[in-house]
């Protein structure tokens, strides 16, 4: 039986790369980054906050406002529960709960059955155009909290749903990174070649983003910026290109000889982490958004892959079998104070940092297939997130610090999968074809 390797592992093989895998061993310096929404559920003492979405008022008796409602609504639900700092109120409870009628309500029922705030939703009509009025609602101090008005058009009714999710969340709790309209980049072979991939991060809204009708592999969503970084393989070269999904342009970044591949943006956008064999060996290179300010970060003998900036940008974690197999191992964003992070397995690979910089997710290898687990950079735990389910690989955290996306075979073809850091309330996002190398960032 041949022994398959993850999509990353297979760049060690075209390196020259044989096998081998991680559990931990103390780094220096924690990285710290601003809070995510695992900070606030790890408080002690932390109860979701309950919350009621009545069903939208509707400015008139009209088939379109009743459905553009049901998706605002329903879109908004989903989003609430998914970050798990909400506690929703069941749905067979509020046929007894006065209707919003667009107009100001009386806040007793809602106190009594436990509600801190409610979400109050209006649909009316501009011209062809949805009018969308959200409020946020303090039914204690019986006040709005928070109140926006959209019109957008017909097709976006889905995204305003999650542009208020974002403010409800940032509002209430004071997170920054916006997780609702962020975006997963992918790579899918459902049209025939494998291409490069954008969707929302509930997995609606997929679409095509290049057509090149070569091997596109290992994209990342440039944080706060409108472009992917790509490798494109074309005649047993790997090029490293930026595409911008705004306008659609397509520009060459790196094309020396041999390998370039594997490309992640620094957490500020400015430079990009790659693998490269330009000089022989696969080895750590980082270089500017513009293509210029080249520099190699390692010097050995063994083989690099799979680098990942940590939240601060002042370390990077990557794979190497210097050790014999391959294991995670951190350094300096200088190349320099390398020490090794796991020490347990035949094959670890596919680091991933954590947004808050406290933990590393990476895959590894018990016989023939790939799992996903975490490394707690503090306590030097380690979580198995999935086992018994095919081969899972590639994961990325979402910018909550509380999810990650993955991909896995566990039905038979690759496809897209996000779950919490606990490995919970796993969610299918693809079912067409064979769909790998996700990437999750916030997109504004």
């Amino acid at each position: 039986m041949t022994e398959r390797l993850p999509m990353k592992g297979w760049i060690l093989v075209l390196a020259g790369l044989l096998a081998g895998m991680p559990v931990p061993s103390p780094v220096q310096a924690q990285e710290v980054a601003e809070a995510t929404v695992t900070d606030i559920i790890e408080q002690e003492g932390f109860q979701p906050v309950t919350v009621a979405v009545p069903q939208p008022y509707l400015a008139a008796p009209d088939e379109i406002l009743r459905r553009w409602g049901r998706d605002l609504r329903d879109t908004l639900v989903a989003d609430l529960q998914f970050s798990q700092l909400f506690h929703l109120l069941p749905e067979a409870v509020y046929p007894d709960l006065p209707p919003y009628m667009g107009t100001g309500m009386d806040m007793t029922p809602w106190r009594a059955n436990q509600v801190q705030f409610l979400v109050l939703l209006k649909v009316a009509r501009e011209g062809d155009n949805p009018a969308i009025e959200c409020r946020l609602w303090d039914t204690v101090a019986d006040e709005m909290q928070l109140g926006r008005r959209y019109v957008w058009s017909p097709n976006l009714i889905r995204q305003i749903a999650h542009r208020f999710a974002d403010e409800i969340v940032q509002h209430l709790f004071r997170i920054r990174e916006k997780v609702f309209t962020s975006k997963i980049a992918f790579v899918s072979n459902r049209d025939g070649n494998k291409e490069l991939y954008i969707m929302d991060y509930d997995g609606e809204n997929q679409r095509r983003i290049t057509r090149n009708t070569t091997l596109d592999l290992f994209p990342d969503l440039r944080p706060r910026h409108h472009q992917v970084v790509f490798s494109s393989f074309y005649r047993n070269m790997a090029s490293l290109v930026i595409f911008d999904l705004l306008s659609g342009e397509q520009r060459t970044l790196m094309s020396r000889s041999g390998l370039n591949t594997t490309p992640e943006w620094s957490p500020d956008g400015s430079r990009i982490i790659f693998v490269s064999a330009m000089d022989g060996n696969a080895e750590l290179y980082t270089v500017d958004a513009q293509g210029t300010g080249l520099r190699r970060l390692t010097f050995s003998p063994r083989i690099e892959s799979s680098p990942t900036w940590s939240p601060t940008g002042k370390q990077i974690a990557f794979t190497s079998d210097r050790s014999g197999r391959p294991q995670i191992y951190v350094m300096d964003a200088d190349g320099s104070n390398i020490r090794q992070v796991t020490k347990f397995g035949e094959y670890n690979d596919s680091a991933a940092w954590s947004p808050d910089g406290t933990r590393i997710a990476f895959v590894s290898r018990h016989g023939l297939q790939f799992d996903i687990y975490v490394l707690d950079m503090t306590t030097q735990e380690v979580i198995r997130l999935t086992e018994n389910q095919g081969s899972n690989e590639s994961p990325f955290w979402a910018p909550d610090g509380l999810h990650l996306v993955f991909a896995s075979n566990r039905t038979g073809r690759y496809q897209i999968y996000t779950m919490d850091r606990w490995g919970r309330h796993v969610r299918q996002l693809t079912h067409l074809g064979d769909n790998t190398n996700p990437s999750w960032r916030p997109f504004e």
